[in-house]
């Protein structure tokens, strides 16, 4: 797997993956555009800076609530910047699990979310997580979709980039299962 800075298009090296051919490539970000994105741009708007770098891109703060997004995240998503604002990730992404009671990041599912442990580990380490594969069910109506995603995170400053790379249903859609919540008030 290839991996390219997503702003100037340098190499960040190869990377071995048993989802990946040797022919994917996976974005991130290096250590010079990071800085630049910190420093540089703040004189443009961080949403002009995100739609420039032409792959999905949610922001999230280190409350692991998603800041802003660009148009390419929106894009796919179909949702609008003040639809993603300070909400959680699994509520921006329509998380099955986002819907019950207590809400994302409660669940026990929410403890082994491959998306939550990236974003969380790109905060603790300052690690860049490259070219994760992730399968969230997401609600649409009255229909679950299991998706496969492949997923990048990159700490900048008090903030991880959470990078899609790539998005596709991995199963047939699914009525949503009756659950009992015995004990919740």
């Amino acid at each position: 797997m290839i991996r390219i800075c997503m702003s100037c298009q340098s190499d960040l090296g190869k990377v071995e993956s048993q989802i990946h051919s040797p022919e994917t490539i996976t974005h991130g970000l290096c250590e010079r555009c990071s800085e630049k994105m910190l420093y540089e741009s703040l004189g443009q708007p961080l949403e002009e800076f995100l739609d420039s770098l032409g792959v999905p891109v949610l922001v999230v703060d280190s409350a692991r609530r998603m800041q802003t997004a660009n148009q390419a995240a929106c894009d796919l998503l179909g949702k609008k910047r003040e639809d993603i604002s300070d909400r959680t990730g699994g509520d921006v992404i329509e998380c099955t699990h986002a819907h019950r009671p207590g809400g994302c990041g409660v669940q026990v599912h929410c403890k082994t979310c491959t998306i939550r442990l990236a974003v969380t580990r790109a905060f603790e380490t300052g690690e860049p997580q490259l070219g994760i594969p992730a399968f969230p069910d997401i609600q649409f109506g009255s229909e679950i979709k299991n998706f496969c995603l492949s997923i990048s995170t990159s700490r900048v400053g008090e903030f991880v980039l959470l990078i899609v790379e790539d998005m596709r249903v991995a199963a047939e859609p699914r009525q949503p299962e009756r659950t009992c919540d015995v004990g919740v008030s």
